[in-house]
């Protein structure tokens, strides 16, 4: 049992008008949002390769003595690979006001790739 799926007339409600078809026409049906305090956020997977290289990432970060630090800053490098919308710029905004955030997504990321529950990303359609 899965989580219930977002449906994407619910989102065309909190996104400007025709924002999601064109989400989807650019990156397909895959995508994922979060709805956090009426702001949304719109995520394709990673690909196998960008998957690769954030495990990758993650292991040289593990033999390091700033894991924390590293951990979030490659949590926060590809919730930004990912991100669909909005733009960088003001996800970065969101980042200052909420910085466990990408965190969050990366976790989830990496969950969508090994075909596992997410927490909080939800499947569009």
């Amino acid at each position: 049992m899965g989580k219930p799926e977002i449906l994407s007339d619910e989102l065309e409600g909190l996104l400007p008008p025709t924002t999601l078809n064109k989400l989807i026409e650019a990156h397909g049906e895959r995508l994922f949002a979060l709805v956090r305090q009426g702001r949304v956020l719109v995520f394709r997977p990673l690909s196998k390769g960008e998957y690769r290289l954030m495990r990758a990432d993650l292991d040289k970060a593990a033999s390091g003595q700033k894991l924390a630090l590293d951990t979030y800053a490659i949590g926060e490098k590809y919730a930004k690979v990912a991100l669909v919308y909005p733009d960088k710029t003001e996800f970065e905004q969101i980042l200052e006001d909420y910085p466990g955030l990408a965190d969050v997504i990366s976790q989830d990321l990496a969950a969508i790739a090994q075909m596992a529950e997410t927490e909080f990303l939800q499947k569009i359609r």
